[in-house]
This record gives structure tokens, sequence and C-alpha cells, in this order.
């Protein structure tokens, strides 16, 4: 058959036919007028070698793979992609949780947009607002883990409203397990948000450097009318960030928390 027929047969684009055929997998028949005349044997090495690319298992190995009937050999380079496979399962699954999580805390913000929330937070929190600092050096799988945060002064949660305008920041920051999780250090200047009680609210901004403080009046009058004194910086969560007329706004819950004991 020719090549066209067998890709047609097998699904399998010409070029990779030719690639394996050049590996020396495939011994088609070449003719007098240049065309190569494949085989049922090159058929059936073609399905095979499709199987374990399936298994992603590298063209590298496979040549390795095809070159021995030992069968400990054979079982130990399965099982390396077996292993591989696994571990690409549970990140997945890992990935599903987080995303789990995010329609969760979205449903949660929807609910709770017009007020305040007491919340008990899960784990002490590490974010960090230093994008220059030379610490961070962090792969993208830790990103679907993290979220961004925002920071606001406790003595700003502490203080008075008023009609300024006060600086803030934004950064990036996971849980502490997920740090340890993944092996990461913290860069130094990292600022942790101890686990505990604390009162949330849902904040919509434009700027990442300023806010109007009177934006954060429901949480500081809420603490006020309940005797709470704030015993932590923020943090935040990024809802999400819509495009309106082609500019960002951002949608975070922001937390803080108080000791109970003292309210």
């Amino acid at each position: 058959m020719k090549i066209k027929e067998l890709s047609n047969m097998t699904h399998i684009n010409p070029e990779t036919i030719r690639s394996y055929r050049n590996k020396g997998f495939l011994h088609p028949v070449r003719k007098a007028n240049g065309y190569y005349e494949y085989s049922n044997a090159d058929a059936i090495t073609l399905f095979n070698l499709a199987k374990l690319r399936g298994y992603e298992m590298p063209v590298a190995e496979i040549e390795q793979f095809s070159k021995t009937w030992d069968p400990e050999k054979l079982i130990a380079m399965i099982d390396v992609q077996k292993q591989k496979i696994l571990h690409e399962i549970e990140e997945l699954q890992r990935k599903v949780r987080y995303m789990d999580f995010e329609i969760e805390h979205i449903t949660e913000c929807v609910n709770n947009e017009a007020g305040v929330s007491e919340m008990q937070s899960v784990d002490d929190k590490i974010d960090f607002y230093d994008f220059d600092d030379p610490d961070i050096n962090f792969n993208s799988d830790f990103y679907y883990t993290s979220t961004p945060t925002l920071w606001i002064s406790k003595d700003v949660l502490n203080g008075k409203i008023t009609d300024e305008i006060i600086p803030i920041k934004a950064g990036l920051g996971s849980y502490r397990h997920i740090y340890e999780e993944k092996g990461i250090t913290p860069p130094a200047n990292s600022v942790l948000v101890p686990d505990g009680k604390c009162l949330s609210m849902m904040v919509r901004l434009h700027d990442l450097d300023h806010i109007e403080l009177r934006k954060l009046k429901p949480i500081i009058e809420y603490a006020k009318e309940h005797d709470i004194t704030f015993c932590s910086d923020t943090t935040g969560y990024l809802v999400h960030f819509e495009l309106i007329d082609d500019k960002p706004t951002f949608y975070y819950r922001i937390r803080a928390c108080f000791d109970p004991t003292n309210k």
C-alpha cells in the first residue's frame, strides 16, 4: 500500500510515517519509480508504535524498547511511563480540586457581595509583594495553587474612616502547606497572614496601588460595632478580573484576621 493509504488507515500523518521509516522502524519496498510500497507488517508496526506513543513513551526510548526481548527491561520501561502518567493524573486531580475551590469561592463571594462576613481560614497564608526579590524562583505548577493577593495594613483597618486615598500592594501568595508540598522556600520578605478567624468583604478596584479608604467602610464599621481588633494585615483573593472598555476591573475578596478571645 502507498503511504497515503497507510496514513488513511492508521490516521497517522505521512510525515510521521516517513520519520518512522527513516528511523528504521518501517521497511517498505522502494519501487523503481521511487515510491514506497508498505506491507501489512509495516501497518502492524505502525499500530504498535502509535500505542507506545499513546503511553507517552519518547521515540528514543521506543527505539531501545524495540531492540530487546528482555522481559525485565520491557516491564521496567513500561513501568517508567506508568509512573509518569500516574503523577500526571495526581497533578490533574489536584488541578480539579483547585478549580472546585475557585467555583466555591466565586459562589461564596456572590452570596456575600453586599456585606461583611466572618470566616475561618484553613491555614497560614504566605504572600509576597516584591516581584524584584531574587528569592522568587517559582515554577509554573505553583501558580495554579496560588492566588493574586492584596495587602492593606491592619493599622488602616483598625483606624478611622476618612476621605483619604491610601496605598495598597498587589502580590501573589498561597497557603503554607502548598509551599511545603511544592518544596518551595517563601521569599525572605514574605508577609505571613496567620490561620484563624477573619473578617471578609468584597472590593472592586481599577487601581492596584491605591484605594479610597471609604471603600473599606463596611469592614471597618463592622469591626468597631463588634469590638474586633485586627491582628494581621489583609490578604486578598482575586475572584475575577473583568475587561471593561479594554481596561481591567479587579474583584478581590479581602480578609484580615482577629483574635476572637479579644472580641
